[in-house]
C-alpha cells in the first residue's frame, strides 16, 4: 500500500473538521451526537477495522495514529451517506473522536448502556417463518465492530451450534446478553468487558443469510425480552 493510500486517523478527523481530537473531548460530543451521528461513525469504524487496523484493545493515542486505506474508507463513507441521505456538512456536524467512535475508550450512553452494533435492523424480536426469534438481527458490514451493550463479565466466547461464533455477557445487573453470527471474538471467559468496549466483529457465520449481528437479551428470571425496548430504556436508540 503506498503512502498516497494511507491517512491517519488524526489526519481523517481534520479533514471532517473535527476540533479537539482529545478523548475528553470526545467522550463530550459522543453524548451530544445524533443516532444518525453515531451510525456513521460506527460505518467509518467498520471500514477502518475491515482493511486491517488493530483497534481493540490499542490505547487512544496508538488508535489516532493508526493508518487506514483510504480508497476502502471513502467507499464505506459514501455507501453510509447514500444510505442515510447525509450531507458531507452534516457528517462534519456529527463527527466525533475516531478513538471513541472505534472503542478503544468505552462511550456509555447516558442510561450506561451502548448500541450492540451500528447499523438498521433486519429482524426484530418474536415469532417468524413459524418459529420463535429470541433476539434482534442488525445488519452491519462485514468486520464491523461490535460492542459490549453494558458492563459485565464475559460467561461464552467461541464457537456455538447455529452462531458459528457467539459471545455472551453476563451484565452487573443481571441480564444476559448474547452475539451470535460473529466473523471474530475479542473477548474470553472470565474476562470484565466495560460498555462501550469493542468485543468482536460482525460476521456471517453459522446460519446467516448474510453479515449482521443477532442480538439477544435475556432478564434476570431466564427470559427473552425484546432487545429494542431494553436498549431504549438505557438510553440506545436503534
Amino acid at each position: 500500500m503506498s503512502d498516497a493510500t494511507r491517512i491517519t486517523f488524526a489526519e481523517l478527523a481534520g479533514r471532517l473538521g473535527v476540533e479537539g481530537s482529545g478523548a475528553s473531548a470526545g467522550r463530550h460530543r459522543a453524548v451530544r451526537s445524533s443516532h444518525m451521528g453515531r451510525i456513521v461513525a460506527g460505518a467509518v469504524a467498520g471500514a477502518a477495522l475491515s482493511g486491517g487496523a488493530a483497534m481493540a484493545a490499542a490505547p487512544v493515542a496508538s488508535a489516532q495514529s493508526a493508518e487506514v486505506n483510504v480508497d476502502q474508507l471513502t467507499e464505506m463513507a459514501q455507501g453510509a451517506l447514500q444510505g442515510l441521505g447525509v450531507s458531507e456538512d452534516q457528517l462534519r456536524q456529527y463527527a466525533i473522536d475516531p478513538a471513541a467512535a472505534l472503542g478503544s475508550v468505552g462511550i456509555p450512553s447516558v442510561g450506561g448502556a451502548h448500541a450492540p452494533a451500528f447499523g438498521p435492523v433486519t429482524s426484530g424480536f418474536g415469532y417468524r417463518w413459524g418459529a420463535s426469534h429470541n433476539g434482534t438481527d442488525i445488519g452491519a458490514p462485514m468486520n464491523a465492530p461490535m460492542y459490549a451493550a453494558k458492563s459485565g463479565t464475559v460467561v461464552a466466547a467461541g464457537p456455538a451450534s447455529g452462531y458459528g461464533l457467539w459471545i455472551r455477557i453476563k451484565t452487573d445487573d443481571g441480564y444476559l446478553l448474547e452475539y451470535g453470527h460473529n466473523q471474530t471474538v475479542n473477548v474470553s471467559v472470565g474476562q470484565r468487558v466495560n460498555a462501550g468496549q469493542v468485543i468482536g466483529t460482525v460476521g456471517n457465520r453459522g446460519y446467516s443469510t448474510g453479515p449482521h449481528l443477532h442480538f439477544g437479551v435475556q432478564n434476570p428470571a431466564g427470559q427473552w425480552i425484546d432487545p429494542v425496548p431494553w436498549l431504549a430504556a438505557n438510553g440506545v436508540v436503534v
